[in-house]
């Protein structure tokens, strides 16, 4: 986030959606089958991280998504149908902050 912050121009902002974090526990799977190391955090720890790095206004919101759920799930993400629609309804996790 220190990066983003210092390549940044002034007045510009950054903004960050994110789908694997702790306020969601129907994403919590997911960091055992990635291949790289991963960190579940909260939507909490990620506006720390933004006002750490220096960033003002920060904020975060979660943005549902409304697409419509297959009756079967049969990817690799999700147990089931169910555990990707309540992982839609949920939401993924917009950070945001401005320099």
């Amino acid at each position: 986030m220190r990066e983003i912050y210092r390549v940044l121009g002034e007045g510009g902002s950054a903004w960050i959606v994110i789908n694997y974090y702790r306020d969601n526990p129907h994403c919590h799977q997911w960091g055992e089958m990635l291949k790289i190391p991963t960190h579940l955090l909260s939507a909490d720890e990620w506006t720390g991280l933004f006002r750490d790095a220096g960033f003002a206004h920060v904020a975060h919101q979660r943005i549902p998504d409304p697409t419509p759920n297959p009756e079967v799930y049969t990817g690799r993400w999700f147990r089931d149908a169910k555990q990707l629609a309540d992982f839609r309804r949920e939401g993924a996790l917009l950070v945001y902050g401005s320099k």
